[in-house]
C-alpha cells in the first residue's frame, strides 16, 4: 500500500513538472520580453529589452533598476512583477511583497503571474487565503494542474489540509466536468484517508476523461482501496 501511494504522489508531481521543464531559471515564464511585448507600451519596449539581457545575466539588481526607471514613466503592471521578483531573487522579501501586491492591484487575470505569486506567498508569508485566492484565480483562468498542485502543497506545508480540500472541493463544484479538477480532489482524499470519498471522487473522473496519464493516477487510487475498473 505504501509503495502505491508513493508511486501514485510521483506520478501526480510528474503530471505538474513538464510544464516548467523549459522555463529559464532567472525569468519567471509570462514575463519574457518575447512574451509580453506586444502588450507594453512602444516607448517603454528598449528598456524592457534591456531588462532582460540583466534577467539573463542573474544581475537582479541592474535589472530592479531599469524596472523602477520604468515605473518612473507610469504604472505598468509588468514592471511591477519584474520589481517583485527582483527582489524577491535578492532576498528583500518586504519590497518584493509590496512589489507583488501593487501587480496584483493593478492586473489579477494573467495566469504565470498568479502562479509566481502563489509560490512567492507559500515561500515567504505563509498567508494561505492568498494562496487560496490566487491559486483558484489561476485556475479560474486556465484550468491547469499547477494551480491545484498548488493548492494542495501549500495545504501541507501550512497544515492546513482541510482548508486545501474544501477549496478543490469548490473547484470541482465550480467546474464538474474539469477531469483534473476531480483528480486532485480524489488524491488529496486518499492522502487523507478519506477513503469512501476519494473513490467516489475517482470514479466520477473516470467519466469525464480518456488521458492515458489521468486515468492511471484514477486506478491507482482505485486499486489502493481494493477496486479494479474496466477503463478500456
Amino acid at each position: 500500500m505504501m509503495r502505491l501511494l508513493k508511486i501514485f504522489t510521483f506520478l501526480l508531481c510528474l503530471l505538474v513538472s513538464i510544464s516548467f521543464a523549459k522555463e529559464d531559471v532567472f525569468i519567471p515564464k509570462g514575463l519574457h520580453y518575447k512574451e509580453i511585448k506586444k502588450v507594453i507600451p512602444r516607448e517603454m519596449r528598449s528598456s524592457f529589452k534591456r531588462v532582460e539581457s540583466y534577467l539573463k545575466k542573474n544581475d537582479m539588481l541592474k535589472a530592479d533598476q531599469y524596472y523602477t526607471s520604468i515605473l518612473t514613466r507610469g504604472e505598468n503592471f509588468y514592471a511591477f512583477w519584474g520589481r517583485a521578483w527582483c527582489q524577491w531573487q535578492v532576498g528583500n522579501l518586504i519590497n518584493a511583497k509590496n512589489q507583488f501586491a501593487y501587480a496584483y492591484s493593478s492586473c489579477d487575470s494573467i495566469y504565470f503571474f498568479l502562479l509566481n505569486y502563489a509560490k512567492f506567498v507559500i515561500e515567504t508569508q505563509e498567508d494561505w487565503n492568498l494562496v487560496s485566492e490566487t491559486a483558484y484565480r489561476a485556475y479560474e483562468i486556465s484550468q491547469s494542474d499547477d494551480a491545484l498542485m498548488i493548492l494542495i502543497k501549500s495545504g501541507k506545508q501550512l497544515n492546513l489540509e482541510d482548508k486545501a480540500l474544501e477549496q478543490l472541493k469548490l473547484v470541482t463544484e465550480k467546474f464538474p466536468n474539469n477531469s483534473n479538477a476531480w483528480i486532485f480532489y480524489a488524491s488529496l482524499l486518499r492522502e487523507m484517508e478519506r477513503n469512501e470519498e476519494a473513490v467516489s471522487a475517482a470514479k466520477y473522473a473516470i467519466s469525464l476523461t480518456d488521458d492515458p496519464f489521468q486515468l492511471r493516477l484514477v486506478v491507482f487510487i482505485l486499486a489502493n482501496n481494493g477496486y479494479f475498473e474496466d477503463i478500456g
